[in-house]
């Protein structure tokens, strides 16, 4: 495991995310109990970096999530649990550097 982060509902506490990177993968999962129970939700190569990271819940929509490093995916968690991850960001820009 490379890094572990966490995104809390401000609107419903009980409704977490933790995103898992590791080796080029990232792992998605949602809780609806506080932390109690997990599902997974996402297993997809999502480009990260390892100096700057994103990984944070829409305050207006607790179905979408920002993900990323290089590049940043918006990922869209369906009724159902499944969650589809779409790239926003191009290369072009490296996010990491200031």
């Amino acid at each position: 495991v490379m890094r572990i982060d966490m995104a809390v509902s401000e609107r419903n506490p009980e409704l977490v995310y933790l995103g898992i990177s590791a080796q080029r993968n990232e792992f998605i999962l949602r809780s609806l109990d506080g932390g109690t129970s997990w599902q997974l939700i996402l297993k997809k190569n999502l480009s990260g970096s390892y100096e700057k990271h994103v990984f944070s819940l829409s305050p207006d929509d607790a179905t979408t999530l920002y993900v990323g490093g290089l590049y940043v995916y918006e990922v869209t968690i369906a009724a159902d649990g499944k969650a589809i991850a779409k790239q926003i960001t191009d290369s072009k820009v490296h996010r990491d550097h200031r």
